[in-house]
Parts: structure tokens; sequence; C-alpha cells
């Protein structure tokens, strides 16, 4: 039997519990949100899988991470704002993997986060929208940095095509 069709399944599996369990150990910031490697696996993920495997594994990971952490309020919001994420820097990365297309990919991962946080914010609690903004920057800015850096590597040592083959 060949286990190659189940390739995407499992590695999503695996993303899954990356997202989730790098989000768990986070550090918390002052006044609203916290940083954490959960943003630095999504855009590995989204190297490393087609776009629709990438979005799933991250919004669900993350959300996932939001239930177990005890912003059950930002679950949904959060599904769809990490899907996103990776669904643009999978698209982004699909053909070819150079750093100008890695260096966009995060940064519009990080403004579909800041600007999504942003807008989910403003729906639910409007006057604390603007008070998040310096948080969600930050967590964006630290793990659109960090992941930039291990998709740098994971395409360097050429693992998707190890994988893939």
């Amino acid at each position: 039997m060949n286990a190659r069709p189940y390739l995407p399944l499992v590695l999503s599996a695996l993303f899954v519990a990356l997202v989730c369990g790098t989000t768990l150990f986070c550090i918390g910031l002052p006044g609203a949100g916290y940083v954490h490697l959960g943003d630095a696996m999504i855009l590995l993920a989204a190297l490393m899988l087609p776009w629709s495997w990438a979005g799933a594994a991250a919004g669900v990971g993350s959300a996932m991470a939001d239930l177990f952490l005890g912003y059950s309020i930002y679950a949904p919001g959060t599904l769809l704002i990490k899907a996103g994420m990776a669904i643009v820097a999978s698209l982004l990365l699909r053909r070819a993997v150079t750093l100008p297309r890695l260096l966009l990919a995060a940064l519009l991962g990080g403004l579909l986060l800041v600007g999504g946080y942003f807008a989910y914010d403003l729906i639910f609690f409007r006057e604390f929208a603007l008070a998040d903004l310096p948080g969600n920057a930050l967590q964006a800015l630290a793990g659109q940095t960090i992941g930039t850096v291990a998709c740098w590597f994971v395409n360097r040592l050429r693992l998707k095509e190890k994988f893939f083959k």
C-alpha cells in the first residue's frame, strides 16, 4: 500500500499539534495578548503543505490553543484569521520559495493577524480594540520573524521535496 496519498493528512495533523503546542507555551504581554511560536509553525505549515491543508492545520491548531488557554471568545476569530494567514502564505510560496516571497508572506501574514484581531475586537470589545493593537503587532513581529528564519532553513534543507518526492 502506498502511504503517499495520506501524507498531507498526516503532516496536517502534525502541524495542528505543533501550532497548538507552541502556542500554549506563551509569554504574556503587559496589557493584553501574548507572544508564542505558534505563528512560526503556521508559516512552516504554509511552506510544507498545500494551501487547504495548511489553512486547516493553522486554524484548528490555533483555535484549540485559544480554548485550552481560556480565550474561548477568540476561538472563532482565531480559526479564520490563522487559516487566512496560512492560506495566503501557502499560495505565495507555492511555486518558488525566494527570500522576497518569504518576506512578503510573513508581512501579509502579520498584517492579517493584526488587522483580523483588530476587526474582531471592534465587533466584540469596541473599547479594547486599540489597546490590543500593540500586543498583536508584537506577536506578529515575533512569530513572523522566527517563522521566516525557520522557513528559510527548512527550504535550504529541501525537506518539502524529500517528503513529497
